[in-house]
Formats: C-alpha cells, sequence, structure tokens
C-alpha cells in the first residue's frame, strides 16, 4: 500500500446537494493513489454524512470526520490540531465546491517549487465577479477559502506555536493568508508575498445563483450579511493587533467582541444600510445587547 503524500480536508455542512460532485472531482484529479481525503462534515443534520458513508465504502481514500459543532473554523482547527497526519502538502477545500482537473497537481507543484512558499491559493472560474476577485487576489496576497494549499513545515509551525482560528470568525481564509506572510508581524495585511502564491491555472467552481430561483435571493442576503460581519470582524482583529503589537488570535468571536472597546453601531450607509444593521446587531446580540432598539425587528 502506497503512503500518502497528500491529506485533503473538505469542509461540509448541510451540503447533500453538492458533496458527491465536490468528492468526485477530487478524486478524478490526478493525485495518483498518493492521498487521504478527511470530509470534516461539522454540525450536519441533512443527508451530507449519508452520501459520504456512501462514498466511502467506495473509495478508501475517504474518511469521514463527524464534528458536532457547526462551525468551519472550529473544523479547521480540528483538523490542524488533531486530525492531519505527516504528510508533504495540505489541501483545504470547501464541500460546495468542485476542483476543476489538474488543479491540485498544479498547486503541489508550485508549493514544492520554493520552500519559501507557504500557502497557495486556487481561483474562482465562474461568477460575474471571478475576474476581479482573482485580480483582489493577487493584488492583496489572498486565497479563497474554496481552494488552497499549505505546506506540511507551515502546518506543523501553526501547530508548534498553538495558533487557531476564534470559532465562529467569518473569514479564516483572510487569516490564514495573513499568517502564512508572517506569524508575527501585521504590517504585511493586504501585501503580496513571497511566502503566499496564486496558481492561475488551479481553478474551483461553484453554483452561481440565479435569478429565477426564490430561495437564491436569501441565499444572496444571509452572504452579503456574512460579509459585512467579516469586514467588521477583519476591523476588530486589525485594532486588536495593533493594541497588542503583534498577531493575537482570541479564541471565539465572542472574546473578540468582548475585548473590543468601540462595537460597530447603526450608521445610515445608504442602500446598504438594511444588510449592514442586520450585520451590527448580530455582532452586538452576542456580546448581550440586550438595549438594542432594533432588537425586536431582528429577532
Amino acid at each position: 500500500m502506497s503512503i500518502p503524500k497528500y491529506a485533503l480536508a473538505i469542509f461540509a455542512y448541510n451540503i447533500d446537494q453538492s458533496i458527491e460532485a465536490c468528492l468526485n472531482s477530487v478524486l478524478r484529479n490526478g493525485l495518483d493513489e498518493h492521498f487521504t481525503i478527511f470530509v470534516l462534515a461539522n454540525g450536519c443534520t441533512d443527508n451530507t454524512e449519508s452520501i459520504v458513508k456512501i462514498l466511502q465504502a467506495k473509495h478508501s481514500h475517504i474518511e469521514l470526520v463527524s464534528i458536532k459543532k457547526a462551525d468551519k473554523c472550529h473544523a479547521w482547527n480540528k483538523y490542524v490540531h488533531e486530525i492531519a497526519p505527516e504528510v508533504e502538502t495540505h489541501f483545504f477545500i470547501d464541500g460546495d465546491v468542485e476542483v476543476t482537473p489538474g488543479s491540485l497537481w498544479k498547486m503541489a507543484q508550485l508549493i514544492h517549487a520554493d520552500p519559501r512558499i507557504n500557502l497557495v491559493g486556487g481561483v474562482p472560474v465562474v461568477g460575474r465577479d471571478k475576474d476581479a476577485w482573482t485580480s483582489r487576489m493577487y493584488t492583496y496576497g489572498r486565497v479563497s477559502g474554496g481552494l488552497y494549499t499549505m505546506s506540511n513545515e507551515f502546518l506543523q509551525r501553526l501547530k508548534s506555536e498553538g495558533i487557531t482560528m476564534p470559532v465562529g470568525f467569518v473569514g479564516e481564509d483572510f487569516l490564514i493568508s495573513e499568517l502564512a506572510k508572517s506569524l508575527s508581524d501585521f504590517r504585511q495585511f493586504n501585501r503580496p508575498s513571497i511566502h503566499l502564491k496564486i496558481e492561475p491555472k488551479a481553478g474551483f467552481s461553484f453554483r452561481s445563483l440565479s435569478k429565477k430561483r426564490i430561495a437564491d435571493y436569501l441565499q444572496y442576503a444571509r452572504r452579503l450579511i456574512r460579509y459585512r460581519i467579516r469586514d467588521y470582524e477583519l476591523s476588530m482583529l486589525l485594532h486588536r493587533f495593533e493594541y497588542f503589537n503583534g498577531i493575537d488570535l482570541p479564541n471565539s468571536v465572542q472574546d473578540l467582541y468582548n475585548q473590543t472597546k468601540v462595537l460597530p453601531d447603526y450608521y445610515w450607509r445608504g442602500k446598504f444600510t438594511p444588510i449592514d444593521w442586520i450585520a451590527v446587531y448580530k455582532i452586538r446580540r452576542v456580546v448581550s445587547d440586550k438595549t438594542s432598539r432594533f432588537s425586536k425587528i431582528f429577532n
């Protein structure tokens, strides 16, 4: 039996409509026989785990990991600190995307070509914003959470230094991008780095939202709210790093919110005001802001 050279962490939360396609895209991606796929099913209440078990019975490369808590950062921490085996390269993939043929091999080649590289990101190949999205990845030195790969040396350093993602945080891809540049200096935020590369020939696709599907409108609204929460959380982290004069990560977003001197408040932001206020409310609710005059509206 061949010794695995690659490990893949696939994040799965209630994605029974897409997990099979994701796994099949990985299985036919040209890594030969030298890989193990860990499906991190976190807090699933649909048929995701049942589908993975059926595929697991057919493919020895697949391992189902059931995690009670529904949180991507928590699942990321479990993989890095408890599950990740000693292999050459680790891939991180969202279970609602499909990896384009040859992408994983291209990413592995790039990260092995230069020992200074800690992280390599793939690019989106669908969506109206894909070109602008890809441009931002190059400009700011940032991978996408949909598909990226990490050297084993960097993962082991994260483990040895006890670095974990704040549980409940929105935007672990931003954080891991910045940690790949430096574990001690926040001044490289939003800048390219020799320690992080983007592989333009490695891509991932996903189902685009449709104007014809009513459910997609709600999904789009939820996505906008998450993006706004992410922006606020990143701003809080930057202020925290400035205060501590280095990268200091809280254990959870609740700790982040509680330790923030000034929480975001309700301001008029033009057409985005409703989205912004819902995001603000969700943040302030975590720290028991029962005095908010908007609590009855968004509960």
